[in-house]
């Protein structure tokens, strides 16, 4: 895998385990608040999976064999 995938993915990753517990300590404090911090975690997930889907599509196109 190279680098700057394995680097944006765990940057992609580390973004959603903050974003889910913000959203949790969030709810705990203002239940008013919690549909908002459900759909900012959801915007969240997508963006993630639209991140690892580009990221997969190009992974591995410019491999050279002949060594």
């Amino acid at each position: 895998m190279e680098p700057t995938v394995a680097a944006a993915l765990m940057t992609a990753s580390t973004q959603a385990k903050i974003t889910g517990a913000v959203a949790a300590r969030m709810i705990q404090m203002d239940q008013d608040a919690a549909q908002t911090l459900i759909t900012a975690m959801q915007e969240s997930s997508e963006n993630l999976q639209t991140i690892t889907a580009n990221l997969a599509s190009g992974v591995g196109n410019n491999l050279d064999f002949s060594a």
